[in-house]
């Protein structure tokens, strides 16, 4: 999974209208089959998650509940501090990323957020969900791992 954060809406579109933009464009279909993605608004007052080494994903499809305990009831059923479980949202309007060439894929109607310390701890929390009650929230979830790496 690939997370793009950005401070604010200036450093957003200075960052799409850069040549590294370009390049990363060009780059991205060496290694990535399709691509999906939106900007999101998060429902909990969860810090920003992009500064953390490592995060697990689920990315809820389809008919997603709208469940403002979520986050809460994830901390509470992994152990992990509240405070690093973010509820994210699709901005209703906000363009759709996608690339020439690439399948476009679906965009989730619900993406939560579980910053963590190190991708090992990731790759621990995303085996223990995938076998919790959390796959009953939404059926068509996909449990993704992201290794944060700051470029800029």
């Amino acid at each position: 999974m690939v997370e793009l954060w950005f401070d604010d809406d200036g450093a957003h579109e200075a960052g799409f209208s850069s040549d590294v933009a370009a390049r990363l464009a060009v780059d991205e279909t060496l290694f990535m089959q399709g691509l999906g993605g939106s900007a999101v608004v998060t429902d909990s007052d969860a810090p920003r998650a992009g500064d953390a080494p490592a995060a697990v994903w689920l990315l809820g499809y389809g008919n997603v509940p709208r469940r403002t305990e979520i986050a809460a009831e994830l901390a509470t059923m992994t152990g992990v501090a509240p405070e690093r479980v973010a509820v994210n949202r699709p901005v209703p309007g906000a363009k759709v990323l996608t690339r020439p060439l690439m399948k476009v894929l679906p965009i989730a109607g619900l993406a939560v957020s579980i910053a963590m310390p190190s991708t090992l701890e990731a790759q621990d929390l995303a085996t223990m969900l995938a076998r919790s009650k959390a796959r009953s929230w939404f059926p068509a979830a996909q449990i993704l791992i992201a290794e944060r790496i700051r470029i800029v």
